[in-house]
């Protein structure tokens, strides 16, 4: 199948839209993950997890065709799911970076932040997330410049253009700072920060 001048595997097409199916029937038996205390379904943050889902599953069903393939060999041959992988790994990284700041989950260190008062606690946590998105704004700039020069290249097994591998940044990055000013608001304003690592925390006390 051709997308623009490149054609496309039709192995490709076929896996991407088993794994449809596959990551709704994964999303109905969490479903329940998605209704927070009020109630309420947050209906972004379930677009946001299933289009992580959709990577996480793809990738792993990628990587195990992989194994398959290699052990049994004969007809089944699906040289682009090596490459697959890859491109899946780089989307599910950036993807998953951003949505896990939704909620401030990432690893971090706060032996002495701890420490501080409430209100210095609270400061802290805004500057934080300013300066947070002043690292990320020329990443998802730059990386977005980088990902349109990439657009005359194909990739070598699923014939995409190579921009495939490079636009992970400016999205997840513009994601992840929408996130990241979202999260400033709240902490600015004593709302609190719902946890999905541990539960709810105050954002100040």
């Amino acid at each position: 199948m051709y997308w623009g001048m490149y054609e496309i595997p039709l192995g490709f097409l076929v896996f991407s839209g088993i794994m449809l199916p596959v990551t709704a029937i994964l999303l109905w038996s969490i479903r329940d993950d998605f209704r927070p205390r009020g109630g309420r379904f947050d209906v972004i943050r379930l677009i946001e997890n299933a289009i992580g889902l959709y990577l996480l599953t793809a990738m792993v069903c990628a990587a195990g065709m992989q194994v398959l393939v290699r052990y049994v060999g004969g007809e089944f041959d699906f040289p682009w799911t090596e490459e697959l992988g890859r491109l899946l790994l780089v989307w599910t990284a950036f993807w998953g970076a951003a949505v896990i700041q939704r909620s401030g989950d990432h690893i971090s260190v706060s032996i002495l932040f701890d420490r501080l008062p409430a209100a210095a606690q609270r400061v802290g946590m805004v500057l934080i997330q300013l300066v947070t998105v002043a690292a990320m704004a020329p990443v998802v700039w730059y990386g977005w410049q980088t990902a349109e020069t990439l657009n005359i290249m194909a990739t070598p097994s699923l014939n995409l253009p190579l921009s495939a591998f490079a636009y992970p940044v400016p999205v997840g990055g513009a994601l992840f700072i929408v996130h990241t000013l979202f999260l400033a608001w709240r902490y600015a304003t004593g709302q609190p920060v719902e946890s999905h690592a541990e539960g709810e925390h105050e954002a100040a006390v």
